[in-house]
């Protein structure tokens, strides 16, 4: 089994394999700001002397560079972008804020090049964002990496939904791919978050991707995935199927939920003794989402068809993370 520190070492070390360098940028991004990558290793004894674990893998491999960044989240944000620009299909650049609530600071970078630039001047680029988010605790602008933002900068229309006979199309996500400004996960397994990262090389046109990463998903027992989730077949999941539910006519209520909340809700529905009745399947790809896609035939949801109710779950802010 695979947390998510080892699924996302794995998207990178198997890019590199086939000769793909990657790039991670940002504050603290070596050992990462919750201590879970350690991707660089400092002898204790050597003053200065230290080690980049993955570019120690495979043999001709390409290059593998991390850098903890100034803080700057413009500056460096703006510098990864141009980065990125010039190599849209022989890079996976990632910039990594310290917490999703930083990328305030760098939002004329979001607003005028990554949300609009190829519409406006046809710039293309494949920078993914990570952004840790989740009210957990931790306080004002340690909370939020403000999630609705991306989502009113999506320029999908959200009164159109698509028909039965565009959604039986075998091309329908790489259509939706391709006329998107961007991508705006909240994936809810590592494996997920492995195919999310490796799909940037392979889109039919580079899009940029703003990833609402975990934080306390990264020591949650209960998220982790199987290596085989991650082999040769498998591929990115829009939605991820409940399985737990045994009668499928059974369910009442259909909760969608992406990320964290995902496990809150699996526990929460344990405890009161609901798990025949409600099912909580993973959506990650929150704006392409909706009604008739979750019962559509070729939807992993399809069995979910006899529920009365759908509702879309998600992470509010509590008393607790207000004090």
């Amino acid at each position: 089994m695979a947390d998510w520190a080892l699924g996302e070492a794995f998207a990178f070390g198997s890019l590199l394999k086939e000769g793909v360098s990657v790039r991670l940028s940002g504050q603290d991004v070596e050992r990462g700001t919750f201590s879970h990558r350690h991707h660089i290793l400092h002898d204790q004894e050597v003053k200065g002397k230290r080690m980049s674990v993955l570019n120690r893998v495979f043999e001709n491999q390409a290059e593998y560079t991390v850098h903890n960044s100034i803080l700057s989240e413009y500056g460096v944000l703006g510098f990864e972008l141009g980065y990125s620009l010039r190599r849209p299909r022989r890079s996976l650049v990632c910039w990594e804020a310290q917490f999703g609530d930083f990328v305030n600071t760098a939002q004329c970078i979001v607003d005028q090049y990554l949300s609009s630039g190829e519409k406006k001047w046809g710039l293309q680029t494949g920078l993914v964002l990570l952004l840790p988010h989740g009210y957990e605790g931790e306080g004002p602008e340690h909370s939020s990496a403000r999630l609705e933002r991306f989502l009113q900068s999506c320029d999908d229309d959200e009164d159109a939904c698509p028909s039965a006979e565009e959604l039986a199309n075998p091309h329908f996500a790489q259509n939706q791919l391709r006329q998107c400004n961007w991508q705006v996960l909240n994936p809810t397994t590592p494996a997920n978050n492995f195919h999310a990262l490796r799909r940037q090389l392979a889109l039919p046109t580079p899009k940029p991707l703003i990833m609402m990463a975990p934080k306390s998903l990264l020591r949650n027992p209960n998220a982790r995935s199987s290596i085989d989730e991650m082999l040769p077949g498998k591929e990115f999941q829009r939605v991820i199927a409940d399985s737990s539910v045994q009668n499928p006519a059974s369910v009442k209520k259909l909760l969608l939920c992406s990320g964290k909340v995902y496990y809150d809700l699996v526990k929460r529905r344990q405890e009161d003794g609901l798990q025949q009745q409600v099912r909580e399947p993973g959506v990650t790809a929150l704006p392409t989402w909706s009604s008739r896609y979750c019962r559509s035939p070729s939807s992993a949801s399809n069995s979910w068809r006899h529920s009365r109710m759908i509702a879309f779950g998600r992470n509010e802010k509590s008393s607790e993370t207000q004090q």
